[in-house]
């Protein structure tokens, strides 16, 4: 196999996972769904003509171009049954990544970490942030990094709240954030706070989001939220 057909498979490939897996947003790239496909399978139309593609014998040629455009159409049938793809993709992601949400019906299922607890891939203010889920905590809680990273006004923090941690008491800023985030469960308006540099080993997602779901549960290696 050529390298050109090797990176057109591998741009048609990576295609129709990203659709498969990102579909509920809406959105890749900036790009709507529908335009994301059409790109995807004109850059791969281009792979082939570009670069000597047609090398002057014309039964070559034409098998080229409909294998290409075979593959294109693998792509749209990938967008077009994405519904029915789309949870054994996130079945497998869920294993692959314990921290990327999957979507059972309305709810929102997360697997158990090598270290024994459970991470999302959570959104604060958009801004997607890997955090801890901890029931014993009260608050959303970021460290410094995260929360510059969500956009948070640094300058305007005060640390007035005494918050016990596993490391002792420390003094926190109290926050409210736009939005929190953890798969299509959105959540706006949350109480959270922000911790002094160094009180935190990672982001934490707290009661403030937890108590506003109608539920959440823990059986065996999997964690539920319901919105």
């Amino acid at each position: 196999m050529s390298m050109r057909a090797i990176i057109g498979l591998t741009v048609i490939g990576g295609g129709i996972a990203a659709l498969i897996v990102f579909h509920e947003s809406g959105m890749i790239g900036g790009l709507t769904n529908d335009r994301f496909a059409q790109v995807v399978a004109l850059v791969a139309v281009l792979i082939l003509v570009s670069g000597g593609a047609f090398s002057g014998r014309l039964g070559k040629d034409v098998r080229n171009i409909a294998i290409w455009l075979g593959l294109a159409l693998v792509l749209v049938a990938g967008y077009a049954y994405r519904d029915t793809l789309q949870p054994i993709a996130s079945r497998i992601t869920g294993e692959l990544v314990p921290s990327r949400p999957r979507a059972v019906g309305n709810a929102i299922e997360l697997r158990r970490g090598a270290n024994g607890h459970f991470h999302a891939a959570a959104r604060i203010n958009g801004t997607e942030l890997d955090m801890l889920i901890d029931t014993g905590a009260s608050r959303v809680s970021l460290s410094q990094a995260d929360a510059q990273a969500a956009g948070i006004d640094m300058a305007a923090l005060r640390y007035v709240a005494q918050v016990n941690t596993a490391n002792g008491e420390v003094f926190m800023a109290p926050v409210r954030l736009a939005s929190v985030q953890i798969g299509t469960i959105r959540i706006d308006d949350v109480a959270g706070f922000v911790a002094p540099a160094g009180a935190l080993g990672g982001s934490v997602i707290g009661m403030s989001f937890l108590e506003r779901l109608s539920g959440y549960a823990v059986a065996g290696d999997t964690m539920t939220l319901t919105p």
